[in-house]
């Protein structure tokens, strides 16, 4: 709310998020202090996973091009105007962490002056603050977690397409990525999102 100008704030995430009774809460508790514009963006998440290998779109091509512009394209123009003059939306909250890795493709739907507020990163606080609190957190990573964390905390408003989600863990020594599902995709997704080598992806089985 400290970053908007205009009084209107767009809220992009999944359909279970956006219509979750904590969300809701969460709204009610904001009621009168501005005006909020909520889109569910039924699939984007899948069709970001999808397109992880998939080449970059050439220079110039149109946002709605690939299967994520198209979406993008989609939910963002449902929305209403975007800019800074009055009764346009000034600031778009990325309510699912998927959504950095197509923030390039919103900016161009967008503009400009519009803020984005990403939530990876409070996300990643949270879940290291649990991780503490249950003793699981790893004396050797936490330093390192730790600094990553400090240097996110002063840009939550800052345009999120410009702190490449990369940044912090490729500084990490010896980072390890785990998944239930696919492994080839994480892979795919971890060195072309995170600068990551292919050899620190691996399966888990979750009980």
């Amino acid at each position: 709310l400290a970053v908007t100008q205009t009084g209107r704030v767009g809220v992009i995430g999944t359909r279970g998020t956006l219509t979750s009774s904590k969300f809701g809460k969460l709204l009610a508790s904001l009621d009168g202090q501005a005006r909020f514009v909520v889109q569910p963006c039924d699939g984007l998440a899948h069709a970001i996973e999808r397109g992880v290998d998939l080449p970059e779109p050439a220079p110039g091509s149109a946002v709605g091009a690939t299967e994520t512009g198209a979406l993008c394209e989609h939910y963002i123009h449902a929305m209403g105007e975007f800019g800074t003059a009055p009764g346009q939306i000034d600031t778009l909250v990325l309510g699912c962490t998927h959504y950095i890795f197509v923030a390039h493709e919103l900016r161009a739907l967008v503009g400009p002056g519009v803020q984005f507020i990403e939530t990876g990163e409070p996300v990643a606080r949270q879940t290291r603050r649990l991780l503490e609190s249950a003793g699981l957190l790893r004396d050797a990573r936490a330093g390192a977690m730790a600094h990553a964390a400090e240097d996110a905390d002063g840009g939550a408003a800052a345009d999120a397409e410009n702190e490449g989600p990369d940044e912090a863990l490729s500084d990490v020594p010896n980072t390890r990525l785990l998944t239930t599902g696919s492994v080839a995709m994480l892979q795919a997704g971890a060195q072309r999102w995170l600068g990551l080598p292919a050899d620190c992806c691996s399966t888990v089985a979750v009980p």
